[in-house]
Formats: structure tokens, C-alpha cells, sequence
């Protein structure tokens, strides 16, 4: 293969080597760079959800502490006046429902005996110290309690001592549930949610328990914003150590999704569940996808363009010259010493080359007259016999 063909293909190959080396770096960090800004963003959604269950808590415990200090109700309560309790609370509960997403509100005396429940007027003179661990510490304690309590309802409590004067006489209850706060956190991060409890840890007359075929495993989705896409997400090895929090990815119905677990407690500390986020993450998978699209789309224009470039330097400056030289030698050959050397200029290699041929012309053409000299052949050049 001559000189012409090989030079060229030669670097070609030499640099389609190196862009591929390049490429594959470029998709490598551009591969880190994708699965750093999925996890942020997955990390993202996790502290939120904490953030928000805080939030849930610190106002449900504000709005206790900030009713049980009102005079009035410590004096209603130590009269048993319900008639009163309710026309001093009703207006203020409603708003609290309509603004805040409040589910519940009640006064209870020691240990735990309903003097008023807002939510439901009717029903009232019940003990509830079997099944309401939040009130009788309360009301044992006399200190604010707030927190997670799976009741009737599962929801966020704050609990606040209520006092006449200086007797305590009772503890009030202000509740939220996690239905409204899971459709928030939807709205805002575009993740599903559900709430997944303990079976042992939900009461027998509990109304999660009309979500019993809504399970992983032995866990009860109390609340959930689309079950049906929730259920298809998570595995039965998700609850494996629901008191930990994790995040990892894993590919559904041909979708890449984020699962998001993040521990649940009770007022007491003690672990009663997870809240689970399930958001989808293709457009990171596609980001990448893209990205390789260009680096190679790039890497072939820079191919061609480099193998153009190539051609031209190589032959420009290489080849033609190195052509122009072996036709003079061949002329030389055939005693054609008329014509002079060409690129005697360039101080390059070529030009020694020339220069050296050059000087041989010129000697030739003072041993010879034009056109006399015998062309130099195979038997001239080797001595024949």
C-alpha cells in the first residue's frame, strides 16, 4: 500500500482513538454528573418530607398550648360546662379545620375521661386511658406533648396541660391528619406518597383498618395519594428495617423510579412505620441519553472534520512534494537534467531531500551535455555482465 494511502488512514485512526478515549470520559462524567443531580434530588424530597412532618407537629402543639392557656377554658372545664366549651371553641375549631387541615379537638380529664370532643359534640364522659397513651402522660407529666399517635385515626398530635388558676385540671388535644400533608408534599415534589404502619401497632377499632388490603407485607397503608402506582413500586424487602432511612432506585413497568423511605416515631419514640415517596426519575435517563447522542454526534464531526484536515496537511505538505521529487529522480534517471529542483527552500526534511537532489542534477549536468547523458538502468546501475 503506498505512502498516500497509509499516511492518511494513519492518523485517521490515530485520532478517531483518541476522540473515543475522550468520548468515553466525557459520557463517564457526564453519567456521575446525572446520577449526582438524581440523587440531590432525591435527597431533596426526603428532607422534605421531614421538614414537613416537623412543621405538622410544631403547629398542631402550638395550637394545644395556645387554646389550653386561654383562662376561660380552665374554668369551663373545672365547672364541667360543655354547653360552654363548645360555644368558646367551636368558631376558633372550624377556622383551625378550614386553615390548617385540623382533624380533631378535645379536652380530656385525668387520666384520660372526655369532657369535649369538637369533631364530634355528640359523644363525650368516655375513659380513653386504655388507648390514648398521649393523654395520660400528658395529663400524668402537666408537660406539652406532641407527636405521632395511631388512635381512631393516625395523625400528629400536640397535646397541652389545662389549667384553673393553678390546678391542673385537664389536657387538650389538637390533631392533624396525614392525608392533607402527603397531597401537599405530591404537589410540591410530584412524588407519590403513602404512609405504611405497623398491623401490631394499629388498634382493632381503628379506622386505618379499612385499609387492611391496602398491605406490604404486614404493613397498612393508611394514606396513600395513588395506591395503585405505590403498590407496583414498592417491594416486601422495603419494610425489612423500616426504622432506617434509604434511598435507591429501581426500574418500574420499563419507568426508573426514586423510593424514598423515611422513619416514623410515635410521641414516645418508639418506631410505628415509614413514610414511603415513590418519584420518577426517566428524565435523568434521558438527560443521559442525550448527552451521548451529542458526544457522538460531536465525536463524528470531529472526525471528519480532522480527517479532512489531515488529507490536506498531510498531502499538501507531505505527500505532493515527496511526488514532485520522485518524478524529477525518474527524469534524472531518464538524463533529463534541464528541469530544477523543486521545495529547496523548505528548511524541513523534504527540503534536505531536495536539496541533496538538487546537487546531483547540477553535477550531472556538468559531466553531461543536455541530452547526451545514457539513461541510468538496471544494468548501468548494477555493472551488468
Amino acid at each position: 500500500m503506498k505512502l498516500k494511502a497509509i499516511a492518511p488512514l494513519a492518523m485517521v485512526s490515530c485520532v478517531a482513538g483518541v476522540l473515543a478515549f475522550v468520548s468515553v470520559l466525557a459520557y463517564q462524567d457526564a453519567g456521575d454528573t446525572v446520577n449526582w443531580a438524581k440523587g440531590k434530588q432525591l435527597a431533596g424530597i426526603s428532607t422534605m418530607i421531614e421538614v414537613f412532618l416537623h412543621e405538622q407537629q410544631l403547629q398542631t402543639t402550638a395550637a394545644a398550648e395556645q387554646i389550653a392557656s386561654l383562662p376561660l377554658i380552665g374554668e369551663l372545664v373545672a365547672k364541667n360546662d360543655r354547653e360552654g366549651l363548645l360555644k368558646a371553641l367551636m368558631p376558633g375549631y372550624r377556622k383551625e379545620v378550614t386553615k390548617y387541615g385540623v382533624e380533631s379537638m378535645g379536652i380530656v380529664t385525668p387520666p384520660a375521661t372526655t369532657v369535649v370532643r369538637l369533631h364530634e359534640p355528640e359523644k363525650f364522659g368516655d375513659d380513653q386511658s386504655a388507648s390514648r397513651p398521649i393523654l395520660v402522660f400528658t395529663n400524668q407529666t402537666r408537660e406539652v406533648q406532641s407527636g405521632l399517635e395511631i388512635s381512631s385515626v393516625a395523625g400528629i398530635r400536640g397535646v397541652a396541660p389545662v389549667y384553673n388558676g393553678t390546678a391542673h385540671v385537664a389536657a387538650l388535644e389538637v390533631a392533624t391528619g396525614l392525608g392533607p400533608t402527603l397531597a401537599e408534599l405530591k404537589s410540591v415534589t410530584g412524588a407519590d406518597l403513602t404512609v405504611l404502619l405497623k398491623d401490631q401497632e394499629v388498634p382493632a377499632n381503628s379506622k386505618v383498618r379499612k385499609n387492611e388490603n391496602r398491605k406490604v407485607r404486614d404493613y397498612i397503608a393508611a394514606e396513600a395519594t395513588d395506591w395503585t402506582f405505590l403498590a407496583k413500586a414498592l417491594r416486601e424487602t422495603d419494610v425489612d428495617r423500616v426504622n432506617e432511612g434509604s434511598i435507591e432506585t429501581r426500574t418500574v413497568g420499563g419507568v426508573d423510579v426514586g423510593v424514598i423511605k423515611v422513619p416514623l416515631y410515635n410521641f414516645a419514640g418508639k418506631n410505628v412505620g415509614a413514610v414511603f415517596a415513590v418519584k420518577e426519575v426517566s428524565e435523568f435517563g434521558r438527560a443521559l441519553k442525550d448527552a451521548l447522542v451529542r458526544l457522538l454526534v460531536a465525536a463524528g464531526i470531529g472526525l471528519v472534520i480532522t480527517a479532512g484536515a489531515s488529507l490536506l496537511i498531510i498531502s499538501g505538505m507531505i505527500l505532493r512534494p515527496l511526488e514532485r521529487l520522485g518524478k524529477r529522480l525518474k527524469a534524472l534517471s531518464a538524463g533529463d537534467f534541464s528541469t530544477k529542483v523543486e521545495a529547496l527552500a523548505r528548511k524541513d526534511e523534504i527540503g534536505e531531500v531536495a536539496t541533496s537532489v538538487e546537487s546531483v542534477r547540477v553535477d550531472l549536468l556538468r559531466r553531461f551535455a543536455p541530452g547526451s547523458a545514457p539513461p541510468i538502468d538496471a544494468k548501468s546501475a548494477g555493472g551488468g555482465k
